[in-house]
């Protein structure tokens, strides 16, 4: 039935749950430019409720949750590489 919805609403609840992702990865990267690390209290690095953290290390990065329909459906991997921070997203 979610999927019928889905389709049936011209994409519209797609493009929202998209763009609500997008400026939660930008509150994410503004937060880790500003202070070179990362927060255990997902609050500080963006207010969007749909965020949680699966394992985080302030210096290396972790995995975030990023939850659509109080499902955990996105993945956000921060990791380092080659001594610059990157942002992996799956789903």
């Amino acid at each position: 039935e979610d999927f019928l919805k889905l389709y049936k609403n011209n994409g519209y609840l797609i493009n929202e749950n998209l763009q609500n992702l997008k400026n939660t990865m930008q509150d994410i990267m503004i937060y880790y430019k500003l202070r070179y690390s990362f927060s255990k209290d997902v609050k500080d690095m963006s207010k969007n409720k749909n965020l949680d953290i699966l394992n985080i290390d302030e210096k290396d990065g972790g995995t975030l949750l990023y939850k659509i329909n109080n499902q955990a459906c996105v993945g956000i991997e921060l990791t380092r590489h080659d001594s610059r921070m990157a942002m992996k997203i799956y789903g």
